[in-house]
């Protein structure tokens, strides 16, 4: 899924097959059993042939009416895998555009949102960052590099990512300094919430920034 800037929400990162293409699998595959059916069928009649006596006979009505038994179960048949194959065709592009929304909508809450978001994959890699986010550290967060390279290795913010990585575990509401690299300091509450994927494993972490206000000394 794409944010704004380009960029892919994390997650599983196993190459999945498109719609169009789970289709035409199913649809092979429901075809090829078909056919492995009919050829069945069709040995199975012949080897019973071959063990009668060869006489030149014309078929009986019997077995005429059979034989148009077959083929009108088979013509079912192909007509219920295409009747299905097309439901599921109708189900994936259902499927499609709720996703689609789905991702619009995410699009919009991030774009909105007065906090600044970011996400790193599990390495650590940055990719999503909204505009607040960019305001807050005043940083390059468009271009796909790992969290100590954009912070530097050593800052509070790249060790506190660095400890949630490591621990698997969040960290709600940490109150952080940061001093930009134009020299602006802020306190910040920083929610650290990593996520797994697919497999249950750590899929990357997600950030939320948050200025607080200063206190005024007494």
């Amino acid at each position: 899924m794409l944010i704004s800037d380009g960029r892919a929400l994390p997650g599983d990162m196993t190459p999945r097959l498109n719609p169009q293409q789970v289709v035409m699998l199913l649809g092979t595959a429901l075809v090829i059993g078909a056919v492995m059916i009919l050829i069945i069928y069709a040995l199975h009649r012949a080897m019973r042939r071959a063990k009668k006596p060869m006489t030149v006979t014309r078929p009986s009505p019997s077995v005429r009416d059979e034989s148009a038994l077959v083929l009108a179960s088979l013509q079912g048949v192909v007509a219920t895998l295409k009747s299905r194959e097309k439901q599921l065709e109708a189900l994936l592009r259902e499927a499609e555009e709720r996703a689609d929304t789905s991702t619009r909508a995410l699009e919009t809450i991030v774009r909105a949102s007065p906090q600044g978001l970011m996400v790193f994959d599990k390495g650590g890699f940055l990719t999503l960052a909204n505009q607040a986010a960019r305001n807050i550290l005043e940083v390059d967060l468009w271009s796909r590099r790992r969290y100590g390279e954009i912070f530097g290795a050593d800052s509070p913010l790249a060790m506190a990512i660095r400890g949630s990585f490591e621990s698997g575990k969040g960290n709600p509401r940490m109150p952080l300094g940061y001093t930009s690299p134009s020299g602006h300091k802020h306190l910040l509450s920083l929610t650290l919430s990593p996520f797994p994927g697919r497999n249950g494993q750590l899929a990357g972490l997600a950030c939320i920034l948050t200025v607080l206000p200063r206190q005024a000394p007494r």
